[in-house]
C-alpha cells in the first residue's frame, strides 16, 4: 500500500506499530494463535527499512531476523509456521514458508548478510521434496499449488542473483 500511494507512511507505521505491538520480536513463534500471514508484515517492515535505514522498526526487524536464521539454521525447523489448527493444511503452512524466504533473501540485502542466503539455501533443500511432488492443476482448483509453485520459482531465481552477487 505504501508503495502505490494508497496510504501515507504515518499511516502504515501506525498500524504495523499496533500489530508488533501484539507480536514482540521474541513471541514470533510463540503464540499459537497468531501463526499465517507473519510473512506479509516482516515483509512489509523490510519495505519501511530499506526505504529508510534509520526507520524505528529497524531494531525490532533485526532482532526478529536474528531468531528466524536461529530456528532455520540451528534448529532446522521444516516450516517456522505450524499451524495448530486444522484449517491450515501442509500446503499452507509451505506457502507461508516460501514467503518467510523471500523475506529474509530481501533482509540479507537490507543488511547486507550472507546468513540470510544461507538460511534461506538450507530452507529451500529442506522444502524442495515437498514442491516437488506438488500436481500443477489444469483448472484453478488448487490456488495454493499454483502460488507455492511460482514462489519457489521466484525464491530460487532470488537466491541465485544474489549468490551470483556475492561472487
Amino acid at each position: 500500500s505504501l508503495n502505490f500511494g494508497i496510504f501515507e507512511s504515518d499511516i502504515v507505521d501506525l498500524l504495523i506499530e499496533k500489530l508488533i505491538f501484539k507480536l514482540p520480536y521474541n513471541q514470533w513463534f510463540t503464540n499459537p494463535r497468531e501463526i499465517y500471514g507473519k510473512s506479509f508484515l516482516l515483509r512489509s517492515i523490510i519495505n519501511l527499512c530499506a526505504n529508510n535505514p534509520s526507520h524505528k522498526f529497524h531494531d525490532y526487524l533485526q532482532n526478529v531476523c536474528e531468531h528466524l536464521i536461529k530456528r532455520m539454521e540451528i534448529k532446522r525447523e521444516f516450516f517456522l509456521i505450524l499451524s495448530i489448527n486444522d484449517k491450515h493444511d501442509s500446503s499452507v503452512c509451505l506457502l507461508e514458508q516460501l514467503r518467510v524466504n523471500k523475506a529474509l533473501l530481501e533482509a540479507g540485502v537490507l543488511f547486507n548478510d550472507v546468513r540470510f542466503l544461507n538460511a534461506v539455501m538450507k530452507s529451500n533443500d529442506r522444502i524442495y521434496n515437498m514442491v516437488s511432488k506438488i500436481k500443477l492443476p489444469t483448472n484453478n482448483a488448487n490456488i495454493n499449488n499454483i502460488s507455492i509453485a511460482l514462489y519457489y520459482n521466484d525464491i530460487m531465481n532470488s537466491q541465485e542473483k544474489l549468490y551470483r552477487s556475492l561472487l
